[in-house]
C-alpha cells in the first residue's frame, strides 16, 4: 500500500545516511590525510547525498510523490463513514529536507561536524519510521475491524437456528417443532400453552 511504499523508501534512505555517518566517523580520525583519504571518502558521500534525493523524489504511489516534501495533509478513508479517515503527512526526505546536502568529510573538522548533522538526520528518519509503523498498525486494525463487522452483518439468523456464544459461526439447525418445544419448556409458569403455540406458528410462517 501507500504507507508501505513510503516506508520502503525511508528504509533505503536510512541505510545511506548510516553509511555516510560511518564514513564521517572514520574520516574524523586523525590517522587519515585530507589527500587522498578524505577526498576519496567525500566522493562516496557526495554520491550518497545525490542518491538520497533521487529516492525521495522517485518514491511514488499511483504516480504521487511521497517523500519529496509535497505529500502533506492527505486524508485516506479508513472505514465506512466520513468520520473514519486518517490524515497523512510525510517529512521531506530529500538531502535538503534532512539538512545533509552540504555535508563534507573532506577535512577532519568537517567530518566531525558531519557526525552531528547525520545524527540529527537519523533522528528525523527514526521518528518518521515510528510514525509510519503506527499508521500501518492503525490501518490494519481498521481493516480487521471492518472485516469482522462485515462478516457479522452477512451472517443473519434464519428461522430455526441457535445463536451461541461464538456468534453465528456455529449454528445448530432445529425443526419448527423442536423450536416450539423449547419455547414451551422455557415459558413462565401459568402461561397459556395454546396461546404460545399460536404465537410461535405465526412467527414461523
Amino acid at each position: 500500500g501507500l504507507i508501505q511504499t513510503a516506508e520502503s523508501g525511508v528504509n533505503e534512505i536510512r541505510n545511506m545516511v548510516l553509511r555516510m555517518r560511518e564514513l564521517a566517523v572514520q574520516m574524523a580520525n586523525g590517522i587519515y590525510e585530507d589527500t587522498p583519504d578524505r577526498n576519496n571518502a567525500q566522493l562516496e558521500v557526495t554520491a550518497l547525498i545525490n542518491q538520497v534525493t533521487l529516492i525521495a523524489e522517485n518514491t511514488r504511489f499511483n504516480d504521487v510523490a511521497l517523500l519529496d516534501g509535497s505529500f502533506t495533509t492527505v486524508n485516506i478513508q479508513a472505514g465506512n463513514t466520513t468520520a473514519e479517515t486518517i490524515e497523512l503527512s510525510f517529512v521531506d526526505m530529500a538531502s535538503s529536507g534532512l539538512s545533509i546536502n552540504a555535508v563534507t568529510i573532506a577535512t577532519q573538522s568537517g567530518a566531525t561536524a558531519a557526525m552531528g548533522t547525520l545524527d540529527s538526520a537519523l533522528e528525523t528518519i527514526a521518528s518518521e519510521q515510528a510514525t509510519m509503523g503506527s499508521l500501518i498498525n492503525r490501518l490494519n486494525f481498521s481493516i480487521s475491524n471492518q472485516s469482522k463487522a462485515s462478516v457479522m452483518t452477512e451472517r443473519t439468523p434464519e428461522p430455526g437456528w441457535y445463536f451461541d456464544r461464538d456468534g453465528w459461526s456455529q449454528r445448530l439447525p432445529i425443526s419448527d417443532q423442536e423450536c416450539m418445544l423449547i419455547c414451551l419448556r422455557n415459558a413462565p409458569l401459568g402461561t397459556d400453552r395454546k396461546q404460545v403455540e399460536r404465537l410461535i406458528k405465526k412467527l414461523l410462517e
